[in-house]
């Protein structure tokens, strides 16, 4: 059992800790020993009685002194060794210095032992950076880290190191390591709506001129320059209804998609509306030229293929009237009673969540970078974002153009291959989500990214990982959070567990997974048995990988 102890404004921040690190835990209780301590800020006027005790501070702490450590502030972002892991520290930070630091430059932690228990003394504030990276977010630069589950696996790490157990239900289903989301947003539809407006005026310079100097670049070929000069010349006969729409998206994403696979459409629910909280100029480029009533009956075929149907904010953002109407306009028509949003440009601020919340959705989607790939919040898990109660979020993950519009990444496709590698891995490794936005036109001509596409959903294919909608993986992630572990008992080679459910009973879907971590022994790294959670209210498991009750 992990105990915490922490001021009462903390509070929130550490329940949600323990929804990414779904472990037993509970706030420091008086005259209790805990296998781990964890204290943020200062120390309750009690012992520290734990086997481990993991004490979190950038400024000077009662147990300083006892430790006989000197703390000197430092400022700025720096990356920190910890158990292994290079891990960036966003907020304020100290280095320790004196008798029991080797380095003279300072540690920013520092490990004591005594007898058979330790210290871990960090001069830094765990719940600080947790709550920076779901609020503020990383930097673009820093995109590539997912450094809140870093510091998931720094804590698991320590605490297996000092020889303790741990019980976990990791963010993944049992069977799999991970999850992959596929979304599309239809920001435009039916090339034939914008006559010659800036839109295609666009298309037509990218087609005739920038595949040119794309090939040029040797970011192109001949064939692709060749289908976009094909597209510019039967645009004539788009607009007379003698050739398909290059733009209507749905068709072509079913058949990319293949079967086996559901996917989620975030579409817009009024035209001409720019929308509120932006400049005039900006607005007006934002407003589309269709909304949910031009696609009634791709609407209908997709819910009965089951795919999913969301909400395309424009307004919902900043506000909470604006978001019930957007969201009332698309339910009508899917029919869901649970409803979820993508904010059309990724528009939001620090009170979006509350007010998405408010408005009545189920989740959002809009967490994520229009520059860059990777992890805004420094995590592949679906939260709880700060200010919502029901409303959970669904990080955005890799984009289309932000690798490969010109004014962003603009990698050519085997850079972009590697950049995405790196983020699916770490997304494998932790055991979350990786949510992919790949637009209704970037399997057409001018933009032809259908290839990159194919090939991407190719490599997370072959690997162990369970395809949802975003509704479905953020309604899996609920069920997750409705369980509690109990405090385990080890008994030699076996656990006892004891599992409190909320949610009611077993939904449809992939069952959570527990996962039983053992210390490692005779110099062997620590042991790790996985098994299905069946609904029971406690398990028995036979840690040679039986459960047994």
């Amino acid at each position: 059992m992990i105990g915490v102890a922490c001021a009462e404004r903390e509070q929130q921040v550490v329940h949600e800790l323990f929804e990414f690190f779904k472990t037993p835990w509970e706030l420091w209780q008086p005259d209790k020993r805990y296998d781990v301590l964890i204290v943020s800020g200062r120390s309750p006027h009690r012992p520290l009685d734990a086997r481990l005790r993991i004490v979190f501070g950038a400024s000077a702490h009662e147990i300083d002194a006892s430790l006989g450590l000197e703390v000197t502030p430092t400022h700025g972002v720096q990356f920190v060794a910890l158990a292994g892991l290079e891990v960036p520290i966003y907020c304020d930070c100290a280095r320790f210095s004196g008798p029991a630091v080797m380095s003279g430059a300072g540690e920013i932690v520092v490990e004591l032992k005594e007898r058979e228990d330790s210290t871990i003394r960090c001069g830094y504030d765990l719940l600080s950076e947790i709550a920076f990276l779901l609020t503020v977010g990383q930097p673009a630069e820093n995109a590539h880290i997912a450094t809140l589950d870093l510091h998931i696996d720094v804590l698991r790490t320590w605490i297996l190191g000092a020889g303790i157990p741990l019980v976990e239900i990791p963010p993944a289903p049992a069977g799999a390591d991970f999850t992959v989301c596929l979304t599309h947003d239809i920001d435009f539809l039916d090339i034939r709506r914008h006559g010659l407006d800036r839109t295609v005026r666009g298309f037509l310079y990218r087609a005739l001129i920038g595949s040119v100097v794309e090939l040029a670049a040797g970011r192109s070929s001949w064939r692709r320059v060749v289908r976009n000069w094909r597209a510019v010349a039967e645009l004539p006969f788009v607009h007379l209804g003698l050739v398909r729409d290059p733009w209507s998206p749905f068709e072509q994403y079913l058949a990319a998609e293949g079967d086996g696979l559901r996917s989620t459409f975030f579409v817009i629910p009024f035209r001409d509306r720019g929308g509120q909280g932006l400049a005039p100029a900006t607005a007006s480029q934002r407003a589309v030229k269709y909304d949910v009533d031009d696609i009634v009956p791709w609407i209908r075929r997709l819910v009965e293929l089951r795919f999913e149907i969301a909400v395309h904010g424009i307004d919902a953002w900043c506000s909470e009237a604006r978001g019930r109407e957007e969201l009332a306009r698309v339910a009508a028509l899917t029919g869901a009673s649970e409803v979820g949003v993508r904010m059309h440009w990724l528009c939001h601020d620090e009170t979006t969540p509350a007010r998405l919340d408010a408005a009545g959705y189920a989740y959002d989607s809009t967490c994520g970078y229009n520059d860059a790939i990777g992890f805004k919040a420094g995590t592949s898990q679906v939260f709880r974002p700060p200010g919502a109660v029901h409303l959970l979020e669904l990080p955005l993950h890799i984009q289309d153009t932000a690798l490969f519009f010109p004014a962003r990444l603009h990698l050519a496709e085997d850079e972009a291959a590697q950049r995405c590698q790196v983020v699916w891995q770490s997304v494998e490794a932790h055991g979350g989500v990786l949510t992919v936005l790949w637009h209704e036109r970037s399997l057409a001509p001018e933009r032809q990214w259908g290839e990159f596409y194919a090939r991407l959903l190719g490599t997370v294919r072959v690997r162990r990982a369970w395809f949802g909608t975003a509704g479905d993986v953020v309604s899996w992630f609920r069920r997750r959070r409705a369980l509690t572990l109990g405090d385990p008992l080890f008994d030699g080679r076996s656990v006892q567990v004891s599992i409190e459910d909320a949610s009611g009973g077993l939904p449809p879907g992939p069952a959570p997974c527990i996962r039983v971590h053992l210390p490692g022994s005779d110099g062997r790294g620590p042991e790790r048995v996985d098994f299905p959670y069946t609904g029971a209210g406690t398990a028995i498991v036979d840690l040679d990988g039986e459960q047994v009750a």
